[in-house]
């Protein structure tokens, strides 16, 4: 399953480290932006791993890098249009990954079975939020 994944994330130009970054800031409130030391205890990066990754996906146009208007010290990388895009290709070819994956296991009544399952346990998870 997870090569498959990598493969699909490949596919469309990206490495699962990139993609891991892009899509931790795509599920942020707009502008889609953290700073860099809540990226790497998000994606569970190294700091200098980060920088070197926010330095290409910068390069890249997929993200931009901001100075805090307050302190200049205080740097974030924020998802650029582009980047938001690429993400949102990226995470619709993983999503169809995943669903064939289900399909392969799953005959077409134990996929409406689990639906039924989840579509019951789903409401009860978002009053826990």
């Amino acid at each position: 399953m997870k090569e498959r994944i990598r493969q699909a994330i490949k596919e469309q130009g990206l490495s699962f480290a990139e993609f891991d970054v892009l899509s931790t800031l795509r599920t942020v409130n707009p502008p889609y932006q953290l700073s860099p030391t809540e990226l790497y205890r998000l994606t569970l990066f190294t700091s200098g791993g980060m920088s070197k990754l926010l330095h290409k996906l910068e390069k890249e146009e997929l993200i931009s890098r901001h100075v805090k208007a307050t302190d200049s010290r205080y740097r974030y990388a924020r998802l650029t249009e582009k980047g938001k895009l690429l993400t949102e290709r990226v995470m619709a070819a993983v999503a169809t990954v995943e669903l064939n994956l289900i399909d392969e296991p799953l005959s077409r009544e134990d996929q409406q079975r689990l639906k039924q399952i989840l579509g019951k346990l789903l409401p009860y998870l978002e009053e826990r939020d």
